[in-house]
């Protein structure tokens, strides 16, 4: 019977042991993935064929030096990322790149309830300062420019970043379905390369224009959710 009991604990040791070696093994690779994007980074679009925004763009955003004082600005859909099982991850970026520094700005054109109730938990952890969330008002009346970006921006998702001094970058999800953790055809392009590249910097402030009429149709979350309870 011990001999058996034995067998067993080396077993399960054993099975750990793997699992644990496993483990350090990804994250191993994972950093060495990082590295590899942010050195290709530096001279050149860096193009990702499927991203987690949570898991993939956080250390490229941690990597900038100058983020005391940025901006981050994101766009969703409904949201429903941040319930998704990445979802932890995107809340933990979020903490990280406020407490960098930085301010994140989330706007959402069809959020869900259960959407904003986690965000209303993440806006508690960070201050409402620090993570603005902009929803459509009640009874939202659109004029038929508004209307058609929205339907552009669908499953496009800028995140454009503002940086102290004037520096600027973004990541674009060219195609980011509902209800889906991943994101295709996704674009980072860092502020080196925006310095360099017209073109880049000329798709930035096309964003930033489109979102910036959006916008003007959302009101913070809180109040939102104040309103309507």
């Amino acid at each position: 019977m011990e001999t058996i009991v034995a067998v067993i604990t080396v077993g399960t040791i054993i099975i750990v042991l793997t699992f644990a070696i496993g483990k350090v093994w990804d994250i191993a690779d994972n950093h060495k993935n990082t590295q590899r994007r942010l050195h290709k980074a530096q001279s050149e679009p860096l193009f990702i064929a499927a991203a987690n925004a949570a898991s993939d763009l956080r250390p490229l955003v941690l990597h900038l030096n100058d983020l005391n004082g940025a901006v981050i600005q994101m766009f969703g859909a409904d949201g429903s990322y941040i319930t998704s099982e990445n979802g932890r991850n995107l809340k933990q970026a979020i903490c990280a790149w406020v407490k960098r520094g930085a301010k994140v700005k989330y706007l959402l054109a069809e959020p869900k309830a259960d959407v904003s109730q986690q965000l209303l938990g993440v806006q508690a952890r960070v201050g409402e300062r620090n993570l603005e969330v902009l929803v459509p008002k009640q009874s939202m009346k659109l004029d038929a420019k508004t209307k058609q970006l929205l339907g552009k921006y669908r499953t496009l998702h800028p995140t454009l970043i503002f940086l102290p001094r004037g520096g600027q970058a973004m990541w674009v999800e060219g195609l980011h379905q509902r209800n889906s953790s991943v994101a295709y055809n996704v674009t980072y392009v860092s502020p080196e390369v925006m310095r360099t590249d017209s073109e880049r910097r000329r798709e930035f402030s096309r964003y930033n224009d489109d979102l910036s009429t959006i916008s003007g149709h959302l009101i913070p979350l809180s109040a939102s959710h104040r309103a309507i309870h």
